[in-house]
C-alpha cells in the first residue's frame, strides 16, 4: 500500500511539472544562435525573420555615390562602400581607408573612436551614420593639427 502511495505521489509531481512546461517552443527552430521565447524566435544581432535566417545587414551592402563636404565648405564627388567581415557589423570603405561602424538600430550606426589615414596624416575619427532606404549619411569628426574638423558624406546606393 505504501508503495502505491509513493508511485501516486511521484506520478502527481511529474504530471504537475510537465503541465507547467511551456510547449510553444517545441516545434520552433531558431537559426544563427537565436532562441525561442513564447513560440517566437528572438534573433541576435544582424539576423531577422521568423527563424532568424535572414542576415539583416546585407540589405545595406553596396556602393554609395554622392558628395563629401568638410568643415571648410569644400565639396567633392566620391563614393563609399559598405561591407562586412566575420567580426565587424559594417565596414565603411572610403578612398583613403576604412572604418568600422557599430549598428545600434535598424538604420543607424555609431562610428567609435578609431584611427584613419587621411592623406599623409593618421587621425583619430569618431562619428555616426544613418541609412534610410538607399540613402547613406555619414558624419565624421576628427582633429588635425589641433583643429576639430567635421565632414559629411551624403550618397545614394548604386543599383547593380
Amino acid at each position: 500500500m505504501k508503495k502505491s502511495y509513493a508511485y501516486l505521489i511521484i506520478f502527481t509531481i511529474t504530471l504537475f511539472f510537465n503541465a507547467c512546461k511551456d510547449r510553444r517552443c517545441d516545434e520552433v527552430v531558431c537559426e544563427n544562435n537565436g532562441w525561442c521565447k513564447e513560440g517566437f524566435c528572438v534573433c541576435v544581432n544582424f539576423y531577422e525573420g521568423d527563424s532568424c535566417s535572414i542576415e539583416g545587414r546585407l540589405k545595406f551592402f553596396g556602393t554609395y555615390t554622392g558628395k563629401f563636404s568638410n568643415f571648410y565648405g569644400e565639396v567633392s564627388d566620391t563614393s563609399f562602400s559598405l561591407q562586412t567581415d566575420d567580426v565587424s557589423p559594417l565596414i565603411l570603405n572610403m578612398n583613403n581607408g576604412s572604418v568600422k561602424l557599430v549598428l545600434n538600430g535598424a538604420i543607424t550606426a555609431d562610428l567609435p573612436s578609431q584611427k584613419l589615414q587621411l592623406k599623409d596624416t593618421l587621425v583619430n575619427v569618431v562619428g555616426n551614420a544613418a541609412i534610410l532606404g538607399d540613402s547613406l549619411t555619414v558624419n565624421l569628426n576628427y582633429i588635425k593639427d589641433f583643429e576639430r574638423i567635421s565632414a559629411q558624406f551624403r550618397g545614394i546606393r548604386k543599383q547593380d
